[in-house]
């Protein structure tokens, strides 16, 4: 009975994976596809404020551990970061950037996570990882001289890099506060405090969301549940069940996968250049997880 409720736990766990690698790979479409009526902050805003909502209700029922007050100001920071300035930045970015070429950008998350743990917390670079940061940031280059504006300041693909600098910087500051709080509540308190940051945007967003398509506002609601609520919670509960190690490599998939969905619901085809650069960037942040950390 006991290994039959192990394999039960480990297929749901795998299940669960699934769910978010699907999500956040097709969220870079569905971001695409909802700024065709919405504009950036406004978008960013319809979805934390749904998303925010629910986290709020969930902690309101749940009643986890209540954070410190300079707990809360690293969990506003946190959300700041996180989710505020990263849908803004992502959002911003996909307006002139390709589905393919803004997940392959930002598939370099692990590698400016383990950067900024460098620098803030300490953890030490083994020579290979040094050489794995080189070749996939020569990959995302050739991916971003190739979208419009380059890599000149204000172009799309600065914004995706940005967008990519701020999720690494939460997931740093937030590390310490997991081991305090829990994955699930420093989720919701991060979630709520990036709403909070978008509250003035909310009349334009309300304004541009219910003057939206039906399509469009399906869209943006998905946006929300998915793989901003339940991709999190899915993916936090898979990691109760598997090896972090084991569960971290099925997230390669999410950029590959984000790229075959614009190819089939977009007939976007990636450029030789995304392929190559997008190539390097995961060989790169490969060698970074695998072998480059002391």
């Amino acid at each position: 009975m006991t290994e039959r409720r192990k394999t039960g736990s480990v297929g749901w766990a795998f299940a669960a994976i699934a769910l978010s690698v699907l999500s956040w790979s097709a969220a870079f479409l569905v971001i695409a596809f909802s700024l065709r009526e919405m504009r950036p902050i406004p978008l960013a805003t319809a979805r934390f404020e749904m998303a925010g909502l629910i986290a709020l209700g969930w902690l309101i029922w749940k009643r986890p551990k209540l954070p410190s007050w300079p707990h809360m100001l690293r969990f506003a920071i946190c959300g700041l970061l996180g989710f505020t300035l990263y849908s803004v930045f992502i959002n911003t970015g996909q307006t002139t950037v390709s589905v393919g070429a803004a997940s392959f950008i930002s598939n370099i998350i692990p590698i400016m996570t383990a950067l900024l743990a460098w620098v803030m917390l300490g953890e030490r670079f083994k020579l290979v990882g040094w050489l794995g940061c080189a070749v996939s940031f020569t990959g995302v280059t050739i991916i971003a001289i190739n979208q419009p504006g380059g890599l000149a300041f204000g172009a799309g693909a600065t914004f995706i890099l940005l967008a990519a600098l701020c999720s690494a910087a939460y997931f740093v500051l937030q590390k310490p506060l997991v081991a305090i709080y829990g994955a699930l509540p420093c989720t919701a308190y991060t979630l709520v405090c990036g709403a909070l940051f978008l509250l003035p945007w909310a009349p334009e967003a309300t304004l541009q969301f219910t003057q939206a398509s039906p399509s469009t506002m399906a869209a943006v609601t998905g946006l929300a549940l998915l793989p901003t609520l339940l991709a999190y919670f899915a993916w936090n509960y898979a990691l109760g069940e598997l090896p972090a190690g084991l569960a971290a490599n099925f997230l390669y998939l999410v950029a590959p996968l984000a790229t075959l969905f614009a190819f089939v619901f977009f007939g976007d085809h990636p450029s030789v250049n995304t392929i190559l650069g997008g190539a390097m960037a995961m060989f790169g942040t490969i060698i970074v997880a695998r072998w480059g950390k002391e």
